[in-house]
Formats: C-alpha cells, sequence, structure tokens
C-alpha cells in the first residue's frame, strides 16, 4: 500500500534540508505540488483505481527531487541554469536509489521500476523504447502534468529578466518550421541557445500532451496565449511568425478538446 501522506512528510523534510529562502528552491517545490494535482486530475479522467492514482501521485511528488540539489547553491533568483550535463530527471532517479532512499517514501519495492521509469523519462523529448504500456502510462500522465505546470510558470514567472531578449530576438527558422509541422523542438544540439529558443521549445509543448484533460487545462487556463501575450516582438518577421504560432497552435488545442 501506498501512504501519500507519510511520503509527502518525508519530501517536506527533504526539501528542509536545503535553503528554506532560496526562491529557486522554493519555486521547485510549488512546481512539484502542482505536478502533483494535475497528475492526480489527469489520473481520474483516466478512471485509474485508488492505488493507481495513488502511484501517480507518489511519482510526481519525487520527479524532480534532485532539483533541490540542483539549486542549493544559485542564491540569485534564476529561471534557467546552465547545467549542461546536469540531468534532472536522471539524477533524480540515482538519488532515490542511493542508499535505498526511496524506501523512505514507499515501503514495498513492486513499483520501483514504474517509479525510476516515469521519472528518468519525464524531461526527454521522447519516451524511451521498449517500455511496457503500463510504464508508458505512468510516463505520459506524469509528462503531460510537468509540462501544463510548466507552461504555467512560462506564462507567469520565466523570462522576467530576459523580456528584451526574447522581444528583440530573431526567430529560429528551422524550429519554426518544427512548430509549423506540429513537431516537438529538440534545442539540445544548438551550442548558442538564445532565450527566444527556449521560449519556441517551450510553446511546441502543446504537442507532447497526450489526454484530452490536459488540452482542456491548458485551454481553461489559456497558457498557451498568456505566454504569447507577454511580449511586444520587435522584429517583423519574428513577430508576424509568432501571430501565426498562435493561430496553429491554438487550432491544435482546440482540435484535441
Amino acid at each position: 500500500m501506498i501512504n501519500i501522506d507519510n511520503a509527502r512528510e518525508e519530501f517536506i523534510r527533504y526539501r528542509n534540508l536545503f535553503d528554506k529562502d532560496n526562491a529557486n528552491i522554493e519555486r521547485k517545490y510549488i512546481h512539484t505540488i502542482n505536478v502533483i494535482n494535475l497528475s492526480e486530475t489527469i489520473a481520474k479522467s483516466l478512471n485509474l483505481n485508488e492505488e493507481e492514482v495513488k502511484l501517480v501521485k507518489l511519482i510526481a511528488l519525487l520527479h524532480d527531487i534532485a532539483r533541490f540539489e540542483e539549486y542549493k547553491d544559485v542564491k540569485k533568483e534564476t529561471t534557467f541554469v546552465n547545467f549542461e550535463t546536469y540531468d534532472h530527471a536522471s539524477r533524480s532517479v540515482e538519488i532515490l536509489k542511493e542508499n535505498n532512499f526511496i524506501r523512505k517514501f514507499i515501503q514495498e519495492n513492486k513499483y520501483d521500476d514504474i517509479i525510476y521509469a516515469a521519472i528518468r523519462n519525464h524531461n526527454k523529448n521522447k519516451i524511451e523504447d521498449n517500455l511496457t504500456e503500463e510504464k508508458i502510462l505512468y510516463c505520459k500522465i506524469l509528462r503531460d502534468a510537468d509540462k501544463l505546470d510548466i507552461l504555467r510558470l512560462a506564462a507567469t514567472t520565466y523570462w522576467k529578466n530576459e523580456l528584451s531578449q526574447i522581444e528583440n530576438g530573431i526567430i529560429n527558422e528551422a524550429m519554426l518550421k518544427e512548430f509549423y509541422n506540429m513537431h516537438v523542438i529538440d534545442i539540445s544540439k544548438i551550442a548558442e541557445k538564445t532565450q527566444l529558443d527556449k521560449l519556441m521549445k517551450t510553446l511546441a509543448f502543446i504537442y507532447d500532451l497526450q489526454y484530452k484533460k490536459s488540452f482542456e487545462i491548458l485551454k481553461e487556463k489559456d497558457y498557451f496565449n498568456k505566454i504569447i501575450d507577454r511580449f511586444n516582438f520587435k522584429e517583423k518577421h519574428t513577430k508576424q511568425s509568432i501571430l501565426d504560432m498562435k493561430k496553429i497552435g491554438n487550432e491544435f488545442i482546440n482540435s484535441k478538446i
């Protein structure tokens, strides 16, 4: 049996090992709580049973546990930390495996492989091959919930210190083509990523959402439009391209509801 209340208490104890006044860590904690709630909503829309819903919530609770370690020495509030070699999803799995730390959150080990697979895959461009249907289900739920809350942050919080960089940016034509073709955008191979590149990658998250409930939440909260409307793009072609993206993106979202 999964005791989600005990797991949450253990998680808070772990979170409290880090600087409570660090705005980055606090933001990651709030993100975790939001992903738990979104995951639960999506799981219930899929008619999962009580134990399955608890497992969904446990996975969400633990999915970003490495973020606290990542940000512990970053005192200045920032949206993005340039840890190019730091895969927080894989590191989260490592933390849970170290000294059998996962047993702090769940006594039984029968769900361990599902938990690890979902966490490991939540930040990747696509889910790894050769997973069971059960593992893929939990991967998809976590990925949807995580992306929905990242879109919330993009609509409200991210890029506060980089507004001018985005508004004066020149759009990447290869990324634009990917968006027009309704593909997720992989910017990992770009050596010098601009803030506009990161914005476009985030907007393309809509193409990786899997469930009707996720699109309903996205539509209700209007995150996609709110992200775009934050910026006054200066370059003529970039401005028109963003408007085209807005039209295509909204048509796609509406088609999924």
